[in-house]
This record gives structure tokens, sequence and C-alpha cells, in this order.
């Protein structure tokens, strides 16, 4: 009797063609368009989050000439399959694995970290170590080379980028020997501009998360004997992984740019309150001016955040104060009124820096009313030569006295300098002259 074959329904077949069109017809894998758009997707997902991550990694067979050769290219084909298998199995169901190239496999590895993915490399490399194929009467052994690069926030959102990356990864992984592997580092003397960036950003967040930024401290000293407060102001340096410090020029700019300057911010501020609060119970008044960016000045939160922290530890007196540049604060008196208001009665204050540098100055005294200011830098550059820059300072100094607001001469960088700002009454100096920035609050205020 003649039995008719089933007919597959319409689902069935599309289900089917679905599963093919993402698989690699000789291995059973994924191929690599499936592969390209599942690895798409997963950077996106990363890019939404500051501490998702994962893994690209590259597998490449660097002897298939040589097994070619022994086996024949059917052979090579069913090693592919079942060595194709075995990699699978061993990335596990979390990741991804797919055929790339002739001799070489992808694997994305989704939620993991570094330490995770140098376990499942090197179980790969242990494994194809001692792997074996036969076929018939010939047994063969091959030799990989691995290249892996870290999917984070920071990473290229170019798919061909990041595999060019594992690529690079792999080749030189393969350049140094046999079943080996090598994860992608860009050479700092090579790499391109977003290379650079993407490298500043990983090291700046390790830094914070290893605890190796610290302060340093300027003395800020009274020249008519006011001793009532110890002042400092506050600069920030950070330790490279070799344990060598760091200026700020080598790396603000680069945290800027990478969105991490809110970061570092809190930071310091939460340092320096720690500072602060430490001098309170050693009986010190130790009182802190401090720099943030304008990012968090911009940042609605930062507002709220800053009167928690300092609701928290209750100064008893305006002991902390942020150091706005009047080149900010122009665009931006709105923000700093309501920050202004905000902190006042915690115990902090603002100063506007770099005052006298154009006409809009006072205006802006007159909208933040602060009590304290800080002369620009520029009408300090040669002081004891420049007959129009002690001009100014003098005038400064008289309309400041008028309002009765404290004024913070910088930059006192040589004698000649300090015996012209002490008859001129001036209160408040600071500069290399004086002590250059250091870590710890230590300074003999009593000499002056």
């Amino acid at each position: 009797m003649f039995v008719a074959p089933k007919q597959q329904n319409s689902a069935e077949i599309e289900e089917q063609l679905e599963f093919l069109s993402r698989r690699d017809l000789l291995t059973g894998l994924y191929n690599r368009n499936y592969f390209f758009d599942q690895l798409h997707e997963r950077i996106d997902l990363i890019k939404q989050s500051e501490n998702e991550q994962g893994v690209l990694m590259m597998l490449d067979i660097t002897n298939s000439e040589a097994l070619k050769k022994m086996i024949g290219t059917t052979g090579v084909d069913s090693l592919l399959t079942e060595y194709g298998k075995e990699v699978e199995a061993l990335v596990g169901g979390k990741g991804l694995v797919a055929r790339h190239g002739a001799y070489s496999f992808l694997a994305l590895l989704g939620k993991t970290d570094l330490p995770h993915a140098e376990q499942v490399v090197n179980s790969l490399l242990g494994y194809t170590k001692d792997y074996i194929f036969t076929l018939g009467t010939t047994s063969v052994t091959i030799n990989i080379s691995i290249g892996y690069t870290l999917l984070d926030i920071n990473a290229p959102a170019n798919v061909m980028e990041l595999v060019d990356r594992a690529e690079r990864a792999t080749n030189k992984a393969s350049e140094q020997g046999v079943n080996l592997a090598e994860f992608y580092k860009p050479d700092l003397k090579t790499a391109s501009d977003a290379e650079q960036e993407e490298i500043w950003a990983r090291r700046i967040k390790d830094a914070l998360k290893e605890n190796r930024f610290f302060l340093a401290f300027q003395p800020i000293v009274s020249l008519q004997g006011h001793r009532d407060l110890n002042r400092f102001e506050v600069f920030l340096r950070m330790i490279d992984e070799q344990g060598n410090p760091l200026k700020p020029m080598e790396f603000l700019g680069k945290a800027e740019r990478g969105d991490l300057m809110q970061s570092i911010d809190r930071w310091v501020i939460l340092s320096a309150i720690k500072e602060v609060h430490a001098g309170l119970k050693r009986g010190e008044n130790i009182k802190l001016y401090l720099r943030i960016s304008e990012q968090s000045l911009r940042d609605e939160e930062f507002a709220q955040w800053l009167m928690n922290r300092l609701a928290s530890v209750r100064l008893p007196d305006l002991l902390l104060v942020i150091q706005v540049r009047a080149d900010t604060a122009g665009y931006l008196l709105k923000h700093l009124e309501n920050l202004r208001d905000t902190i006042a009665p915690l115990g902090c204050g603002l100063l506007i820096d770099g005052f006298g540098e154009g006409a809009d100055s006072y205006r802006l005294l007159d909208h933040l009313k602060t009590k304290e200011i800080k002369i620009s830098r520029a009408l300090l550059e040669n002081f004891s030569q420049e007959a129009a820059h002690q001009t100014a300072v003098t005038k400064l100094l008289n309309e400041a006295n008028a309002r009765d607001v404290s004024v913070i001469v910088p930059n006192v960088e040589d004698p000649a300098t300090l015996q012209l700002l002490w008859p001129m009454g001036v209160d408040l100096v600071q500069g290399d002259f004086i002590q250059s920035p250091r870590k710890g609050l230590e300074f003999d205020f009593s000499q002056f």
C-alpha cells in the first residue's frame, strides 16, 4: 500500500528555514551574519550600563595546510565539525559560538568579565593540547591561536572594529608560538585617538576602583595674622599602574571626554569632607577650597547629592568652598544660585575664581553674592615688573573691601611679589613660594 509522505505545514517550514538561516551548513554552529547581529545587540546593551561587560574571542586553527595534506579537505571538514561542537560545549550555554573563516571560530561571552573569560580561554587551550582527531588509520592534532577583547562601555560600537581587534590579538598570539592566547591591548604609540581615549577611560575607572587617586594640599596663608582657620586649596593627583603620580593635565582632559568627571568630583568632595571632619575631631578648623567640573555643576542631581553628604556630617561653619571660574560662572548663574542656596546652610560656600579677567566679574559677584573671590592668575604674571598689574590688583582690593568680600591672591611665586602684596593690605595668599601642593595637611601657619 502506498503511503503519502507527511506534509509539513508552513509554520514548520518557516521554522526550519529560520533555523538554517542562522546556521553554518558544515559545522551546524551559528553563521557569521547571525553572530554579528547578536554581537551588535550585546554591545548596545553594554553601552546602556556602566557595569555590564562581555568578551569577544577568536580561535584560529593555524596548521590547516598540514592537516589538509594528512587527512584531505573532506577530513578537515569532519574535524571542523567535531572540534567546533567541543568549542561550543567548553564556551557553555551563556556563550555564542560561530564559524568565522574557513578555519576559525568566533565566541561571544555575554555577561562575563575578564577573569571568567580567561578561564574559558585556558580551558580551550588545555582541551586542544590533548585533542586528537582520527580519520580511518590517521590521527592528527591541531594547533590554535586565541585572541580576545573586552566589551564594555568604552569599547567601540562598530562590530567589525571589535572583530578586527580580536583578529589582531589572534595574529599576535600566533606570532609568539603554538597554542597561545593574547588579550587585545592597543599600543599607546600606535593606537588611534579613539583607542587612546578608551585606554584612558579604563585606566581612570580602574584608579577610582583601586583608590589610586589622592589629594594634594597647598596652604592659603593670612598676611594679617588671622589664624582662626587653616586654609588649603585641594589639588587632585592620580597614581598610575606603576605607582608613579600623574598631574591633572595628564588625565583630566581624558576624564572629561570619557564622561568620568562627575565620578571624580564626587570622590574629591567625599575625600575633602573626610579631611575637614577629621580635623574637627582633632580640634583643628580646616577650610578646604576645591574645584569641580562643569559637568557636575550642570547636573541637576548634584546639588541634592551634595546636600545629603553635607547634612550627614553637619559642618559647624563654612569649611568647604567650591571654586568656580568666572568664565564658567557667567553662563551657569541659575545653576550656581540654586547650588549656593542649597549648600550654604550646611557649611559649604562658593568662590569666584579668576576674578578681574573681564568686565563681568562684578556683575557675577552681584548675582552670586559670594563672600570670597580669587584674583585672576593673569594679573600675577611678572607682578613685580608690571605696574599695570599692580594698579589693577590695588583697585580690585579696594572694591572688594568696600563690599566686605575676602580676597585670595594666588600664584605667589617669588619674594618680590610677596613684598609688594603685603603693604597693599592683602590678607590671603598662596603660591609655590609659600609651599607647593603636597600630600597631607602639613604647614606651619605661625610663620606668617
